[in-house]
This record gives C-alpha cells, structure tokens and sequence, in this order.
C-alpha cells in the first residue's frame, strides 16, 4: 500500500516539512515522488520505517547530520531493516579515538563500557519501530500502487524522455517494470522503475540477465552537486541490490550513472578510489558487459 504525505506525516509522527525537507535532500525520498504544487507524492512501508527510524533518532537528542548519517549506516548495515520480520536491535556510540559515529548490534556489555565511560549511547531497536508501525497502519487505508506508467508530471520527466532516446540510441530496449516480469532472459534492457530493497530505481540496466548498472534521473540543474547526490542516491539502491553481480564493500550493483537527459555522469564503484567522470554517450550493452571483465583500475 501507498500513503499521501499527510498520512505518512499522521503514521510516523514527523511533520510535513520534515518530510518535505528530507525528500529535498534526498535523506527519505518517496517511493513515488513528484514536484510542482498539487502534485501528490506516494511513500511506501519501506519509506514509512525510514521515517519513523529518522522520527526515532531525532527524539534522542541527535542531531539532524548525526541522525542521517546514522541512517545511512543502518541502511548500509541491514539493507533489508524495513522488512517487518527484521527484529534487529543496535545502539549507537563514538569512537572514542575519532569520535565517528558507530552503529552496532545491541550487546549489554558494550553498552555498560560505553555509559562507564561516559560516551554517548543511543538505542536503536528496530522490533519496537516495527510493531509501532505495523500498529499505526492497522488504522489507517492507504492506495494501490500508482500506474507507473503514468506517474505523476514532475521535472524529472523531461529529462527521462532524454534519457530514453539516449539509452535507446546505443542499443537499450526501454521496458517498464510490471509485476511477474522475468530479468532472466533481459539481454539488452533498460527497466524503468525498478524495485530494490532500498527504493525504485529510475533505469536498472540488464545484460544476459546480469543487473549491472543503475541510472538515477537528475532535473534539468547542470551542478555537479546535484548529479552527485543522484549519484549517492543510486549508490544506496546499488547496496539494496539482491541480484547484483557482485560484492564491492557492499555495492552489489558496480556501474552508477546520474543524468539530466543532456549531461551523463558515470561511477564505478568496484575500486573506492575511483571518481565520477562526464561522458559523453552511455555505454552500450556490450561495452557494460566487457567493463565487467576489465581490471577496476582501468574502468
């Protein structure tokens, strides 16, 4: 089920201009989302228990960059935590060399060291947000799953219709994702929308049935901070990847592009020390493919 903005606001116990400022940084994004005035924007359970977890480490005392950051790590921890039958349990510490933030599995020892040492320690019990979730949506209705394949007008479309005729130009079929669809027998698709653990993303692009890139759609700004935050966003749906091909310190998914429809930014995230290039056209399937094969330091 899908719910409104004010229903996700009545369910988590966030505001509305948490959540609208959030979804402008890009810290909980609606599974479905749009931009305009009167446009609707749909969250899914998985973004509700975002919320509710942001909601969580607000009311501890955290603040704002220290509660994204330590979303981020859980995300990065547990890329499944949204799912209801998660009943992990974690508390949030320093370092005490560096004072960064860690986030661990709940251990009454490390909690007793940590507060004997007067360090911080904030828990973070993922069965208690889920029960109070579950509880919340037993009273409220939310919606079917909007027509994907006629979402919203938004900025963003613009720049998909550019996108398409980009991915179609080297070789893409552009398809839509419907339930039931077999990824499989995919030897050269572009899918739109495509369902992850941690969100949809804009294009998940198949090879001989091997999940090897994301593409994130960026409005029509051409500042690099904006693709690279559609970068890091694609990066996050990269580790919510199931069906990846592989394992890069958590990225199941290696080829990462971020576009406007006009400009083209590509990361490949096998190697930490590689950084975003501008292309000038995406790679075709095959050449996708051959980059698999290439040593991470000639990419």
């Amino acid at each position: 089920m899908f719910f409104t903005s004010h229903q996700a606001a009545e369910i988590t116990g966030c505001t509305l201009r948490q959540l609208q400022y959030w979804r402008e940084k890009r810290v909980v994004s609606p599974t479905v989302d749009a931009t305009g005035r009167g446009r609707t924007v749909y969250y899914n359970q998985v973004d509700l228990c975002e919320l509710m977890v942001m909601k969580h480490l607000l009311s501890t005392g955290l603040e704002y960059t220290q509660a994204v950051e330590v979303l981020n790590l859980l995300r990065e921890k547990e890329p499944g935590f949204a799912d209801m039958v998660v009943e992990s349990r974690y508390i949030v510490t320093r370092n005490p060399k560096d004072k960064a933030l860690i986030l661990e599995l709940f251990d009454f020892n490390a909690v007793q060291r940590a507060m004997y040492a007067g360090q911080l320690v904030v828990p973070l019990w993922l069965d208690q947000i889920h029960l109070k979730l579950s509880q919340k949506l037993r009273d409220m209705s939310g919606t079917e799953m909007p027509d994907i394949n006629h979402p919203p007008q938004r900025a963003e479309d613009e720049a998909r219709k550019h996108i398409d005729q980009h991915l179609s130009s080297v070789g893409w079929e552009i398809i839509s994702m419907k339930l039931g669809i077999r990824m499989d027998g995919r030897s050269a698709h572009a899918v739109r929308e495509y369902p992850l653990a941690t969100g949809r993303a804009d294009y998940a692009l198949f090879v001989n049935g091997l999940l090897l890139g994301l593409v994130e759609a960026e409005r029509s700004s051409r500042s690099f901070i904006n693709f690279q935050s559609a970068l890091e966003q694609a990066k996050r749906y990269s580790k919510g990847a199931f069906d990846g091909v592989g394992n890069w310190r958590g990225y199941r998914v290696p080829f990462l592009y971020s576009s406007n429809g006009e400009l083209i930014y590509f990361l490949d995230v096998r190697k930490e020390t590689n950084i975003a290039c501008q292309l000038q056209l995406f790679h075709t399937p095959q050449a996708l493919f051959e980059l698999l094969g290439q040593d991470t330091a000639d990419s």
